[in-house]
């Protein structure tokens, strides 16, 4: 699995860790926003938890 990152650039993951990033909770969280309902009012502050 490869992660492209902004700030961190490119990794690749895998074992354990890859099992973790794909597992149901973890990827639940790309759905939680940081900024509660501020995302509905601007779509450009699209920053959630994953």
């Amino acid at each position: 699995m490869e992660i492209s990152d902004v700030i961190y650039g490119h990794h690749h993951i895998d074992g354990v860790l890859e099992e973790l990033i794909k597992s149901a909770p973890v990827q639940r969280l790309k759905g939680i926003y940081q900024g509660g309902a501020s995302f509905l009012v601007n779509r450009r502050w699209n920053v959630t938890r994953y």
